[in-house]
């Protein structure tokens, strides 16, 4: 586990190629940092259903943060006050960050890069629109 006082500064390691399992592990220490997962101080952490739910639902916080930047004509990219990073990419970070943050706990950042690519290589093989959707 990476111990954000033991690693390189963070923009030079977040400048270099990383893998996912990095990003989920990098996410992790610093929510842990913050002070995030003072309850669970062990990783892998052993989440009960409801607590997975309330993570899940963080996440779909995040998601629904990036919907109201298209529906309020948000540029992709701006910077708010103390130049905090706002708009559509950055929410859309922030999801990124949630999803790795909660498999970072889970202590499962090599079967989450696994199964990313899994993921991606069986829909390759999906056919268009599979079955005709429209979204």
């Amino acid at each position: 586990m990476i111990e954000l006082d033991q690693a390189p500064d963070l923009r030079d390691r977040l400048d270099t190629a990383i893998t996912l399992a990095d990003h989920v592990e990098l996410a992790h220490a610093i929510s842990r940092s913050k002070g995030w997962w003072e309850a669970h101080p062990d990783v892998p952490v052993d989440l009960t259903p409801d607590e997975m739910l309330a993570k899940l639902m963080l996440i779909t916080t995040e998601v629904s943060e990036a919907a109201e930047c298209v529906r309020n004509g948000e540029a992709l990219l701006w910077h708010g006050e103390n130049d905090k990073p706002e708009g559509l990419l950055a929410e859309l970070a922030d999801v990124f960050i949630r999803i790795c943050d909660t498999v970072g706990a889970l202590g499962a950042g090599d079967a989450f890069s696994d199964a990313v690519y899994e993921k991606m290589e069986y829909n390759l093989g999906r056919s268009h629109r599979h079955g005709g959707k429209k979204a």
